[in-house]
């Protein structure tokens, strides 16, 4: 397939990412979590899934993908009282102030921060600030995040990997996206 010439081995590492990240909250969930947020949930399904296992998930993006998300939740008859969308860029917005201001979140309960590709496209700044906000909001919250480095990549992949990111609109590690 293109992606495998383009990006060697992606398409398995987003499948075990997947499985892993939603072990992972699965796993916090029985150990009482009450609440997930979801940080740069775009499109991913984990949002949906567990809230129609009856958790209360944020799904927390930049406002034009929380738009084209809740089109798309819709559209597929996903919507349900479980699941919430907050709009927020996190490199202009407070992460606290964000996810209180919404009326279904409580500070008050234990809360699973889950950050899949997400630590990727922020700048050092930006992701020192979140990491201080989830943990202002709760002592007790948990994180389970995804890091790669783009070092890994052998350089084309590397390019093709920031070339396609920046088609969409992003960044990459807090460098502004490409100029068309």
């Amino acid at each position: 397939t293109a992606e495998e010439t383009l990006l060697p081995g992606d398409l398995m590492h987003i499948l075990c990412r997947k499985y892993f990240v939603g072990s992972l909250a699965d796993r916090a969930i029985d150990e009482g979590y009450e609440q997930v947020v979801s940080l740069g949930a775009g499109f991913d399904h984990l949002g949906a899934y567990l809230s129609k296992k009856s958790t209360v998930v944020f799904e927390l993006d930049k406002p034009k993908m929380i738009e084209e998300k809740k089109a798309f939740v819709k559209a597929q008859k996903l919507n349900n009282q479980n699941l919430n969308f907050v709009a927020c860029n996190v490199d202009e917005t407070n992460l606290n102030e964000a996810l209180k201001t919404h009326p279904n979140f409580s500070t008050a309960k234990k809360t699973l921060f889950v950050a899949e590709g997400f630590f990727d496209y922020l700048g050092q700044y930006s992701l020192k600030k979140l990491l201080a906000d989830i943990k202002h909001l709760n002592s007790n919250n948990r994180l389970v995040s995804t890091f790669f480095s783009l070092d890994e990549l052998h350089w084309l992949h590397r390019l093709f990997f920031k070339s396609g990111v920046a088609m969409v609109g992003d960044g990459v590690n807090g460098a502004p996206a490409m100029a068309n």
